[in-house]
């Protein structure tokens, strides 16, 4: 392998390492490793010739078990390092453990480019590949569509060019070009050449492709990322441990699951003058084996067959006004939530954490919504299933009073459902504890307080027999529990007293960061599950807070005087905002990057640049005129025969002087031919020797006025 394909693969490997430090934070140590691997890589060029030949000398056996045992040490060495890296925050079993697979394969790869600076080795190619699928398992490719394209091009392209530099070398002769012709030298330059100019092409394509189907076709885009989203979170709701991902399951667990995973963790950020209380997540509504369905969802408005249940796509009806922390660019595009002439007062900025996934979490009050987004799906129940870029932060307008919504016969239908196994004995109970109550809030409030002030609430595992439901054993042995079992239960009591009602997840944003004033935290262990009612009297929906210990908060503009707003929005100012800094900011930028984005960006800068430069490259060196007026074409054609064969004399660290003419140079190629014969290596000397013999023919060529003859 020559000196520039050795270049490529180093390319390829530091690709490889700025996508993990990008999706794992490490970027101090993972680049250290790197540069050191690469400056050992380049010092250490000529070690594949010493470790071909002891590679004969020792046993296959031995070498497999020197293998094992490096890999072991190295595996051990990044746990260690991962994990203490972690000490001061909740460990998540899964998260670590794609954590250190992912850095230790990385450092496996460098330390076989060490080895085999210039060829490689073949298990580079599968290490590759595990890096980047575990890169991108841990949430380093961003939501888009061009950057999900744009990242696996790259992976398709690192590996096709990482073949083609490894197995490529392992067929050559070892470290010694064969003799070419003039043809074959020209396809040995054209090859990576062209090869470049495909990926240029490529790179456009990628972005022209992606760029159309987002402007001109987001709907399949949406729909196809529903069902995509649909079946993941199936198997992630049986996979996925903790933190890795927003709760988003209508499984009774799931939430308790994500609580106690990484309690810690922050899951939003939300930057509002007042607390923003209760943001939901998801809405179901309906109760079947033990958990919550959503009718709206893809698999289960096939079965109910009715347009009322289906989702609704929804386009911007123009710019957002509202004013972000920082510019954006584009702009957020501006979707009706709820209609209604009520006007907004007070805005909330939330920003999610790309890596726990697509969902949008708004109060329930929300009139508009603000998003980086072409077109965005709305459940029927006012939720925002998917259509919006979460890497940048979405703005909720809220309004004064909770919106109005007509109920449609069939929502009627499914938000009144009860199960025939579940309904005479949560019937029961509800007409017992309502009493004499009529309207919905009186029930709500009747059913809330039974709760509140009869049970207690706990996170600890609860056994329950397998032949009942879970919720039917809750209300029969009053165990202690946690908000999922009081608010279905709470949702079950309402329907089956003529409420309608649904179960709704999501997160309390109310602790206040203590860097940055006007910042709220909803941290995994505020997850939360609560119910929304119907009110006929009023056509609204209604929070419903029945976990003892908790009371609903969400934003209140009305409650607020002049004075507290004036105060805060002089808190909120920018210009005194000591954290606001210029260096802040742009550290604030490189923290928030998906590992995608500069792969993406340096795509997009670099296709066209990249194509004209490659371009011209090519027109100069085969296609321009070299002869120059009055020049003999034959002293063109001589001059670059002789570049040809210097150029590859460089591989063996010799070169032509000024000074020196053809003759004096082949007598030191002679020499050096001597001790390569001297030093057990014959081939190396008969190779040296026939380009000894060639510069002395071409020296008596043109003494003659002739052509020289390519080296054969």
């Amino acid at each position: 392998m020559n000196k520039s394909a050795n270049a490529v693969l180093g390319f390829v490997l530091w690709s490889q390492a700025l996508f993990l430090a990008s999706t794992f934070r490490s970027w101090s140590v993972v680049m250290a490793v790197t540069a050191l691997a690469t400056l050992a890589a380049a010092a250490f060029s000529r070690w594949e010739l010493v470790e071909r030949q002891t590679k004969r000398s020792m046993p296959r056996w031995l070498r497999w078990i020197m293998l094992a045992v490096s890999f072991a040490l190295v595996a051990v060495v990044v746990a260690f390092w991962r994990i203490g890296s972690q000490v001061d925050r909740d460990i998540n079993p899964v998260q670590v453990g794609v954590d250190i697979l992912a850095h230790a394969t990385m450092t496996w790869s460098l330390i076989l480019w060490m080895m085999r600076p210039r060829s490689g080795h073949l298990a580079m190619l599968p290490l590759g590949l595990l890096v980047v699928l575990l890169s991108v398992a841990a949430g380093g490719t961003s939501t888009s569509l061009a950057a999900q394209t744009t990242v696996a091009l790259a992976t398709c392209l690192g590996f096709t060019v990482g073949s083609q530099l490894i197995l490529g070398a392992s067929r050559a002769e070892p470290l010694v070009p064969s003799a070419r012709d003039r043809s074959a030298e020209r396809s040995k330059w054209l090859t990576p050449a062209f090869s470049l100019l495909t990926l240029s092409l490529l790179m456009m394509g990628t972005s022209a492709v992606a760029n159309v189907t987002n402007l001109f076709l987001p709907g399949i885009q949406n729909r196809l990322q529903e069902q995509l989203k649909s079946s993941l979170d199936a198997v992630a709701e049986q996979t996925v441990v903790g933190g890795t991902r927003y709760v988003a399951s209508g499984r009774l667990g799931s939430i308790r699951q994500h609580m106690l995973g990484s309690p810690r963790e922050v899951a939003l950020q939300v930057y509002c003058e007042v607390p923003p209380g209760y943001l939901r997540g998801s809405a179901f509504d309906l109760y079947r084996d033990s958990r919550w369905l959503d009718s709206g969802s893809v698999e289960i408005s096939r079965m109910i067959q009715s347009s009322e249940v289906r989702d609704k796509h929804l386009l911007p009806v123009g710019e957002g006004v509202a004013k972000l922390r920082h510019n954006l660019n584009p702009p957020l595009q501006r979707f009706p939530i709820n209609d209604s002439s009520t006007q907004a007062t007070i805005d909330l900025e939330v920003h999610n954490d790309p890596f726990k996934g697509p969902m949008v979490f708004l109060p329930l009050s929300t009139r508009w919504l603000e998003a980086r987004s072409r077109e965005i799906v709305v459940t029927n129940h006012a939720i925002v299933r998917i259509g919006v870029d979460v890497t940048r932060p979405y703005v909720a307008s809220v309004g004064t009073m909770l919106p109005r919504s007509e109920l449609s016969t069939k929502m009627r239908e499914i938000t009144t459902d009860l199960s025939p196994d579940i309904e005479s004995a949560v019937r029961s109970l509800a007409q017992s504890v309502c009493g004499t109550a009529t309207t919905a809030t009186e029930k709500a409030k009747a059913i809330s307080d039974h709760f509140q002030q009869k049970y207690s609430y706990s996170l600890a595992q609860v056994q329950i027999p397998s032949e009942k439901d879970p919720l039917i054993h809750f209300l029969e042995s009053k165990h202690d529990a946690h908000c999922e079992y009081f608010a279905s239960a709470t949702a079950l009591m309402l329907r089956s007293v003529g409420v309608p009602s649904r179960y709704v997840i999501g997160y309390v944003a109310d602790e206040p960061s203590e860097e940055v004033t006007g910042r709220w935290l909803a941290r995994n262990q505020d997850a939360h599950a609560w119910v929304e009612a119907y009110d006929d009297q009023t056509g609204r929906w209604f929070p419903v807070e029945s976990t003892p210990g908790r009371k609903y908060r969400t934003v209140e503009p009305e409650r607020q005087s002049n004075g507290v707003v004036d105060m805060l929005a002089g808190l909120l100012d920018r210009d005194s905002d000591e954290q606001d800094t210029l260096a802040g900011r742009i550290l604030g930028w490189i923290g928030s990057m998906r590992a995608s984005d500069p792969l993406l960006w340096l795509f997009r800068i670099a296709q066209l640049p990249l194509f004209l430069v490659l371009a011209f490259l090519l027109w100069n060196r085969y296609l321009k005129p070299t002869a120059r007026g009055g020049e003999d074409p034959a002293d063109v054609l001589s001059r670059k025969l002789l570049r040809q064969v210097d150029r590859r004399l460089q591989q063996f660290s010799l070169q032509r002087r000024p000074s020196e003419t053809l003759y004096q140079f082949a007598e030191r190629i002679d020499r050096h031919s001597l001790s390569q014969v001297a030093s057990q290596r014959p081939d190396f000397g008969q190779q040296l020797a026939g380009f000894s013999a060639w510069y002395r023919a071409y020296a008596d060529a043109r003494y003659q006025g002739q052509i020289p003859r390519p080296l054969e």
